[in-house]
């Protein structure tokens, strides 16, 4: 009988041992890398013992650890990461655990274009801005002689820039540097969007375009088409514009 129960003592004596061994805590050391970039406070807890600690700027850190428990990994723009605790691990000394990149899946997405929205429609401004040309920010800044600048005399006050731009007839240079610079761009504008389409639809040499355009220029509704820009409207204005200008020329 005591021989019994000395071989009974012995077997659960052995069959402890290895638990012993095995839930032994130690300090775990690693390195959280990305490929090879290091991670720095990454989020590294211990599930089994609660305890917690964040990888420093060369993306090293340390935790107590048993073999057997999982520490769990988690990162800004990383998938979560749990790793189940080895004896090897505890005996590394050069460890990396290597996190990865999260991803998002999107499915059925709808690309919408809202071209007319801007800050206008919005109600950030009361109206759209006007963008000035440089010679109209001169002009502003100049300041155009009117009448009324003389009634700033009975208040002492006189606004003198306008009246010496208007005597020097700078004011006057200006105003016409201003029109130059607006015809000019409405020659660039036809020339950029309607010249290849113009010299095929209407089979004319290109001289006689160039002189359609001279013309076109002078017309002031063109400024107002063509900031209210529709091609297929401004297309048959053109059309019926030159159908007006050649027939001037066969009766002339």
């Amino acid at each position: 009988m005591l021989l019994t129960i000395n071989k009974l003592l012995s077997i659960t004596i052995i069959l402890a041992l290895p638990i012993g061994i095995y839930s032994q805590v130690n300090t775990i050391s690693a390195k959280v890398i990305y490929n090879d970039i290091v991670l720095e406070s990454v989020t590294v807890k211990n599930l089994s013992s609660n305890e917690n600690t964040i990888s420093n700027n060369k993306g090293l850190f340390s935790l107590k650890a048993a073999i057997g428990d999982t520490l769990h990994f988690s990162y800004i723009g990383m998938k979560n990461l749990e790793r189940i605790i080895t004896q090897n691990d505890l005996k590394n000394d050069s460890l990396n655990i290597q996190m990865f990149e999260k991803t998002v899946v999107l499915e059925g997405v709808e690309v919408v274009e809202y071209s007319s929205v801007n800050s206008l429609s919005l109600g950030i401004i009361s109206k759209e801005k006007k963008e000035f040309s440089q010679y109209e920010r001169k002009l502003a800044t100049a300041g155009d002689f009117k009448a009324i600048h003389l009634l700033s005399l009975l208040g002492g006050k006189l606004a003198v820039d306008p009246i010496i731009n208007k005597i020097s007839g700078r004011t006057k240079r200006m105003k016409y540097a201003i029109e130059l610079e607006k015809k000019e761009n409405r020659i660039t504008f036809l020339e950029e969007n309607y010249s290849a389409y113009l010299l095929d639809k209407l089979k004319i040499e290109n001289g006689e375009l160039q002189l359609f355009y001279t013309h076109l220029i002078e017309d002031e509704n063109i400024e107002k088409m063509i900031e209210n820009y529709q091609h297929d409207k401004f297309a048959f204005f053109l059309i019926n514009e030159w159908n007006s200008y050649a027939q001037n020329l066969i009766i002339e």
